[in-house]
């Protein structure tokens, strides 16, 4: 079981943080369980997606993410993919897992693909371990990392020309799983994507 668990900092100010907390409703706290069964889990080897994350007859939904906001949430306590964006089209995804709780780590398979003939460059992993199999792929317009992500966090950054949408396709242990995926858009947390994969546009570039 995996559980979910977010606090999100929004313009780095109490204030600001009150009125995301109050977006969500009862505090800042998710508790998601792990989606066993969330249709045929795209197969996949030595880190490259073998599908696209979601289910077949799924309409990829496009989502505003806000530039500059960031999330945090505490190591080893709830299970999720956060993604930021900030000006001059620099994104920053990182993974936590619920390994202090259930004792069991998060295998994640994330992609992402810049859209509209866009590039990616600069691509740096974050926080891994080889020694878990925690790898990164770049090919210019896509960026596949696998991270095994236990009692700390994972994680990646690149570079896309500013202002691009980029499309986030997430597998945990195998399965799509829309629900672990988080961010920052039109001034409230998003806790759980509507489609996976998402795309995800900045509001300003």
């Amino acid at each position: 079981m995996h559980q979910g668990f977010l606090t999100a900092l929004h313009d780095f100010q109490v204030v600001g943080l009150a009125v995301v907390c109050a977006a969500l409703g009862a505090g800042c706290v998710m508790q998601e369980d792990r989606c066993n069964m969330c249709g045929d889990p795209p197969s996949y080897g030595g880190g490259s997606y073998g599908g696209s994350g979601g289910s077949p007859s799924q309409s990829v939904v496009q989502a505003t993410i806000d530039t500059g906001e960031t999330l945090t949430t505490e190591k080893g306590k709830g299970a999720g993919v956060f993604i930021e964006y900030a000006d001059g089209g620099r994104w920053h995804v990182f993974t936590s897992c619920d390994y202090d709780l259930y004792h069991e780590a998060c295998a994640w398979d994330l992609l992402a693909t810049v859209q509209s003939s866009g590039l990616i460059s600069n691509a740096v992993i974050e926080s891994a371990e080889t020694g878990d199999g925690d790898r990164l792929y770049s090919d210019g317009a896509s960026v596949n990392l696998v991270v095994s992500t236990a009692s700390d966090f994972d994680g990646m950054t690149f570079q896309t020309t500013p202002g691009a949408t980029v499309r986030f396709d997430v597998l945990l242990s195998g399965a799509s799983d829309a629900r672990y995926i988080y961010w920052v858009g039109e001034g409230g947390v998003h806790s759980g994507a509507p489609s996976n994969p998402i795309d995800l546009k900045p509001s300003t570039p």
